[in-house]
């Protein structure tokens, strides 16, 4: 296990290196975002944009955060939220896992799910209500809108980022330099603030590069490919994917992208908590499983490229347990 103390004296999540998962020849390490607070990458975010919306007299005590979330920036949301005497209100498509939503309830999150009128689950439809409501009761709600709100990936850059840069030059002598950031893309800012610290971050980060893992049925990976996207619809509501790149992600700052379809994730999910004890959700999934695939490119595609990546356990596993496929997957 890598880690070392925050510059700023706040939260640190450790780095651990996967000895079992890894692919012949590779050393992965994963960075455990799971073990924050509200138990995913989120909180990193969810803070920084309600302490900036407090700040700018956007959001005052008694009045709602109006989101649309698939989950874990709900909790994030609501703990951040309540510090300041605010509340959560979440609009969430279809198909959520039960737990996941039980457990926004026990935030205090109001839930409310959201579809458009073909009974589909894109987060612009539930972004341009949560826009309604702030536009209709601005005394009441205040939506952050994390999709766009750059407080979001600057979170990543100056949090999760710095955090992963700092690790591995402590690691450095003994894993060597980082050649492959990989990881999904939701709303753009986890992957662009990372990918975005990692480039400036000196030798040991500087030339890695960054791969986004998409789901079947998103448009992200033929759009950040410079294909044409013939359209498709979201295998489920992981948390990753959409139709368009989102305003928040910096394409400049990805390398390319590699599509997986949602049964492998959960296969990999699998595999990490019985080779490594670790139960993660399925936005991990997706990057391990991008992984392997890139593991098998051709040795022309990999290039130089130091065999050592970083993947992010972005939030943990038990919320999706009710979930027959994944609970199938861990077992």
């Amino acid at each position: 296990m890598y880690t070392n103390s925050h510059p700023a004296g706040g939260v640190e999540t450790p780095l651990v290196e996967l000895k079992n998962w890894a692919p012949n020849g590779w050393r992965v390490l994963l960075k455990l975002e799971c073990l924050n607070l509200t138990g995913s990458n989120k909180d990193r975010s969810g803070r920084a944009m309600v302490d900036a919306a407090v700040r700018d007299g956007r959001l005052r005590p008694g009045m709602s955060v109006v989101e649309a979330s698939s989950g874990n920036a709900s909790c994030a949301i609501a703990a951040a939220a309540a510090a300041h005497g605010c509340s959560m209100t979440a609009l969430i498509p279809p198909g959520m896992a039960r737990d996941k939503v039980e457990r926004q309830r026990g935030y205090g999150v109001d839930i409310r799910v959201t579809t458009d009128d073909q009974g589909g689950s894109d987060p612009d439809f539930r972004r341009g209500v949560a826009r309604r409501w702030e536009l209709e009761e601005p005394g009441r709600f205040h939506t952050l809108d994390q999709f766009t709100n750059p407080a979001n990936p600057l979170a990543h850059e100056q949090g999760t980022g710095r955090e992963c840069v700092q690790q591995m030059r402590l690691i450095r002598p003994s894993i060597g330099e980082l050649g492959w950031f990989v990881m999904g893309v939701g709303t753009g800012g986890t992957i662009t603030g990372i990918a975005r610290a990692l480039k400036d971050g000196g030798s040991a980060t500087d030339a890695v590069r960054t791969i986004a893992a998409d789901p079947v049925g998103s448009g992200v990976a033929p759009r950040l490919r410079g294909e044409a996207w013939a359209g498709g619809k979201l295998e489920a509501p992981d948390g990753i994917g959409s139709a368009k790149l989102p305003e928040n992600l910096d394409a400049s700052l990805v390398d390319d992208a590699v599509t997986v379809a949602r049964a492998r994730a959960l296969e990999q999910i699998g595999r990490l908590r019985k080779l490594e004890g670790l139960l993660v959700g399925p936005c991990t999934g997706y990057a391990l499983a991008a992984l392997l695939d890139i593991a098998n490119w051709p040795d022309d595609k990999l290039g130089d490229q130091p065999r050592t990546a970083l993947l992010l356990a972005s939030d943990r596993g038990e919320p999706y347990l009710c979930d027959p496929a994944v609970a199938e997957a861990v077992a």
